[in-house]
């Protein structure tokens, strides 16, 4: 609607994980080199949590972009299915017969492929979004493909993707034994004040904008309200250019962004860093960031990056 208003190729903030809008955070970048490498090193786990909004499934689909030809992924983005389920889902991912096959059919045809692909020095790899969501008979039971394997290496790479709940669920004594095999886990944290801005005007830019839209006033009142969560600040801006386009201004202001705060119902807490990579100075009118560190835990053979937030839906309409 207001695309040609503000002379974009497409609209700049929505809600779909399109990679041409890309924007590099360092934690971001962080999480992606921690997965690729993860997978160079053949580890047959590895684990990514991040708060809700946080662009997890966006960084996925960053990394499937990055696999060359000789690397084999099945994505499962549902994670309410049973292990018999999942499965079936990633054998038909792999262009595996399921029809009619019972579930030790189904590991037979699985092992097979992954050896023909081993031996070929290719790679397997499934990834599970939402992973918060599955049960421990579920995990315990990708631990058990995790057995795959031959002399050399790992048949299969399992990548977890979730909820920060993920991490608690892995502490689980029950989950012990799959925690233990886990090679690298990151957590994927908001963007601070700077790259807010910066993710704000690289999307404007990617969409084919001329001129800055959103002033610096506006960028704060983004960043103060959404803290740093990508989606969020999408919802925000996406509505505030609505704004703009109705009432005919081709600039967006602070006052603008007040409006779009009083007709959105999004939630975000107010705690939402405990750990950073690095640390992270923000400006002086912001909430004070913790600074925080990349730490190897003793007892968990990974390195651990963190966050924590939650943001929700539109609100009532402005009409």
């Amino acid at each position: 609607m207001y695309k040609e208003f503000y002379g974009f190729t497409t609209y700049p903030f929505a809600l779909t994980p399109d990679t041409q809008f890309l924007y590099p955070s360092e934690n971001y970048k962080d999480c992606l080199f921690y997965l690729l490498h993860g997978l160079q090193r053949e580890y047959g786990l590895l684990v990514m949590t991040g708060a809700i909004g946080t662009g997890k499934t966006f960084l996925l689909h960053t990394l499937l972009r990055k696999l060359d030809e000789k690397t084999h992924a099945a994505f499962i983005v549902n994670s309410k299915l049973n292990s018999f389920e999942i499965l079936q889902y990633a054998s038909k991912e792999f262009k595996l017969e399921i029809t009619g096959q019972s579930k030790a059919e189904l590991l037979l045809n699985l092992r097979e492929f992954l050896l023909k692909h081993a031996m070929i020095n290719e790679k397997v790899v499934l990834i599970i979004d939402e992973a918060q969501n599955l049960s421990v008979e579920v995990l315990e039971d990708l631990r058990l493909l995790t057995n795959f394997e031959n002399a050399e290496k790992k048949l299969i790479q399992i990548i977890l993707v979730g909820q920060v709940q993920l991490e608690e669920k892995l502490k689980l004594p029950e989950l012990v034994q799959l925690s233990q095999r886990v090679g690298f886990s990151c957590r994927l944290t908001p963007l601070n004040y700077n790259e807010t801005q910066g993710y704000i005007e690289q999307r404007l830019a990617v969409a084919g904008a001329t001129y800055p839209i959103f002033t610096s006033k506006a960028i704060k009142e983004i960043y103060i309200y959404a803290k740093g969560i990508p989606r969020v600040i999408n919802i925000m801006c996406d509505l505030a250019l609505l704004f703009g386009f109705i009432d005919e201004m081709r600039e967006i202001s602070h006052t603008t962004i007040k409006e779009v705060i009083q007709d959105l119902n999004v939630y975000t807490p107010e705690q939402l860093r405990r750990r950073h990579t690095r640390p992270q100075r923000d400006p002086p009118w912001c909430m004070p960031a913790v600074p925080g560190f990349l730490a190897a835990w003793p007892c968990w053979p990974l390195w651990l990056l963190s966050v924590s937030s939650a943001p929700g839906s539109y609100g009532k309409a402005r009409w």
